[in-house]
């Protein structure tokens, strides 16, 4: 009898009921050559399915699950080579070390040259495997901070001077009549015009580079419309308070003074 994955049971029965099926395991190809283990060695018994499980991510998050055959012990190759590592799961109420020594006895009270490599939470072997890409995403975050500095301190500049090269042409608004709301909007509207234009170009940019960071996305596609949906708006909230503080000084442009303005 074996549980098998939902890997396994999408590849080889599809649309079927796979309890009460029966499969025979086989050896990966990189080992299924001549000369490579002894003679039998890939000599497997039918297996009946008495379960499935979920799929659990072996190999790394960026890995594809493969087709998974859980069996009993009794049961399996009789090599070595296929039986040199093996893990015992132990779900405990409180810290799980504190069961080491218990767990080390049951194990030697089977087989007392057993040796054990080591000890350990299954938080921490999660924690190993995405440490890689959590430094590359940490880095690729403090990178995209200070583009996001850089990109409110640009806005911020070239709205000033724009606001500063139009004093005369906003106090004229002034003295005709404008409100502040006016010159307000009047500004905002042309500041954020550039900065919708510099997204669009941004996102297509983006949309051609994604691919590249693919490795250290998970269960997140490279063109994810949700996450340049959220980006392009992050970036346009703080390209309008990078708009607004120059707008709302235009709006205190005394008209007499800018008149005067050259």
């Amino acid at each position: 009898m074996t549980v098998v994955n939902r890997s396994l049971v999408r590849k080889h029965f599809a649309g079927q009921e796979p309890i009460g099926k029966r499969i025979k395991a086989g050896l990966p190809e990189n080992l299924n050559r001549e000369g490579i283990l002894p003679p039998g060695a890939n000599e497997f018994t039918w297996l009946t399915i008495v379960g499935v499980v979920e799929d659990v991510k072996l190999f790394g998050l960026s890995q594809e699950i493969p087709p998974v055959v859980y069996m009993p012990f009794a049961q399996s190759p009789k090599v070595a080579i296929l039986r040199n590592s093996w893990a015992i799961v132990v779900q405990a109420n409180g810290d799980p070390l504190k069961l080491a020594g218990a767990v080390r006895e049951q194990v030697w009270s089977l087989d007392r040259g057993q040796p054990i490599v080591g000890l350990g939470r299954v938080e921490t072997l999660v924690a190993d495997s995405l440490r890689q890409p959590r430094f590359g995403t940490l880095l690729l975050s403090l990178f995209a901070g200070i583009a996001l500095v850089m990109a409110l301190v640009g806005v911020y500049g070239l709205v000033s001077y724009s606001v500063a090269q139009r004093t005369r042409e906003l106090g004229i608004h002034l003295a005709l009549g404008a409100g502040a709301g006016d010159v307000l909007r009047l500004v905002l509207r042309q500041g954020m015009a550039l900065v919708g234009v510099g997204i669009a170009v941004g996102l297509l940019i983006a949309l051609a580079l994604a691919r590249f960071l693919s490795s250290l996305l998970y269960e997140v596609q490279a063109g994810d419309p949700a996450t340049f949906a959220s980006v392009a708006t992050l970036l346009g909230l703080v390209s309008l308070v990078a708009c607004y503080l120059p707008a709302r000084r235009a709006t205190r442009v005394n008209p007499s003074e800018a008149l005067r303005y050259e």
